[in-house]
């Protein structure tokens, strides 16, 4: 598991301009020669990206190494406290939109704020048979 700040945030950055992209794991796979575990790895705090692989997602995403040194946006910091919190959670792309929007409601530098939100909502996705999230 990554815990220094510099690889979350690189890991962070990774998958912020992945999904800005609207790219999947399966096409940044093929497109950068990565396997899809080590993309998952990475996005997940799993595994750190090395300068190797960082070239070669800069290359692939059309941006400069400087970018996955970008410091954290708020929401940033709020998506690492609910990974942090909720780890095995794996949410689907529309549970992480639904997710993102609700917290951006708590707008608090407050992590024990933050960690209590997260638990609310993972606790509101998970119960059976509600769709709405989906």
């Amino acid at each position: 598991m990554v815990k220094n700040e510099i690889d979350i945030r690189v890991a962070r950055n990774i998958k912020r301009l992945r999904e800005e992209r609207d790219i999947s794991r399966a096409e940044m796979e093929e497109g950068a020669g990565l396997s899809y575990g080590i993309l998952a790895q990475i996005e997940n705090l799993h595994k750190v990206a090395g300068k190797s692989i960082q070239k070669r997602l800069s290359k692939y995403l059309k941006t400069s190494l400087e970018e996955f040194y970008r410091p954290l946006s708020e929401m940033g910091r709020v998506t690492e406290i609910a990974t942090e919190y909720i780890p095995a959670r794996q949410y689907t792309r529309r549970e992480r939109v639904y997710v993102n929007k609700l917290l951006t409601i708590f707008r608090t530098k407050d992590d024990r704020t933050i960690k209590a939100a997260v638990q609310v909502i993972d606790m509101f996705l998970r119960v059976p048979g509600d769709k709405g999230a989906r």
